[in-house]
């Protein structure tokens, strides 16, 4: 269990992970406006957040077409792993003031 766990975390990529979730905080606090629900607006602008970043890398030429697959796998990990633990992590830090 450990070997496929620790497999599945080298696939995950940090920098994607952290544009996700802020994407979902974006969706979130800044499109109350939209009709739809918030994990489609996560969806949304984690796509948005997680393109701007793959051409950033095309531009620096750290680009590589096998990272897309990494990415998918890393927009399920972290919305699993937000909806699991740290959707309660952020509530506690609101309730002492630490996060709006």
């Amino acid at each position: 269990m450990d070997e496929i766990f620790n497999i599945l975390l080298k696939q995950i990529d940090l920098p994607v992970a952290i544009l996700i979730v802020a994407a979902g905080f974006f969706a979130k606090n800044y499109l109350s406006g939209w009709k739809w629900p918030v994990a489609w607006k996560t969806l949304i602008v984690s796509m948005v957040f997680v393109a701007i970043y793959t051409i950033v890398l095309i531009i620096d030429g750290n680009f590589c077409k096998q990272n897309l697959d990494r990415y998918i796998l890393t927009y399920f990990a972290t919305t699993s792993f937000y909806e699991l633990m740290l959707k309660y992590v952020f509530q506690l830090a609101s309730r002492i003031n630490i996060v709006r």
